[in-house]
């Protein structure tokens, strides 16, 4: 089973990525693609409300320069949707608990559903068995997901997650697979622009 986040826009994407990866020789096994995505009110402005929810749901800790920009940019286009920070570990809960079985698991998400994903890797390590993390926002709250990073890594010498991750920075894409660490280590180049691109 693969829960896709940002379900509403990735569903589509994800379900046929998997039926052409199960066509071809040694592809996937049969799985159930599952979208997590958000209910949106008509009268409203849906990408405005998907926003702000994966503002909330994705984010695990609150940045307060950023919120007050994305307050301020909700108001300049004269909506009134309620943006908040720091939903992350609620959301994490809400999944363990609510909505997916104790299983063979795999968490997919991208921009900020990928750090919502490294979030789950480093509060909930056994929570899934394979996570996809597409160019997570490594950047969220001056790099708060390192801190999560540092502290799984005193507590466990390895984990049983396989991850797989691709990151964007200027135009330049790199795939990097294996341990979180070699992205600790790779987002803190401090010559970014001599990473080179992957074909």
């Amino acid at each position: 089973m693969v829960y896709v986040l940002d379900g509403n826009g990735a569903f589509g994407l994800a379900t046929q990525t998997a039926r052409m990866l199960q066509m071809q020789a040694g592809g996937l096994p049969p799985l159930l693609v599952v979208g997590v995505g958000y209910r949106f009110d008509p009268a409203g402005d849906a990408g405005v409300q998907h926003g702000a929810g994966r503002s909330l749901d994705f984010r695990p800790s609150v940045d307060t320069h950023s919120l007050e920009r994305t307050r301020a940019a909700f108001a300049a286009l004269g909506d009134t949707t309620p943006v908040e920070h720091g939903g992350a570990d609620a959301f994490l809960a809400f999944i363990e608990q609510d909505l997916k079985p104790p299983d063979d698991q795999t968490l997919a998400g991208m921009s900020l559903g990928g750090l919502f994903a490294l979030h789950a890797l480093v509060t909930a390590p056994t929570a899934f068995r394979r996570m996809i993390a597409v160019s997570p926002a490594l950047w969220w709250d001056d790099g708060v997901i390192f801190r999560g990073e540092a502290a799984l890594a005193e507590r466990v010498d390895d984990l049983a997650v396989d991850l797989w991750g691709s990151a964007v920075w200027r135009r330049k894409t790199e795939r990097r697979t294996g341990r979180f660490q070699t992205w600790r280590g790779w987002m803190r180049r401090s010559d970014r622009d001599a990473i080179p691109a992957s074909g």
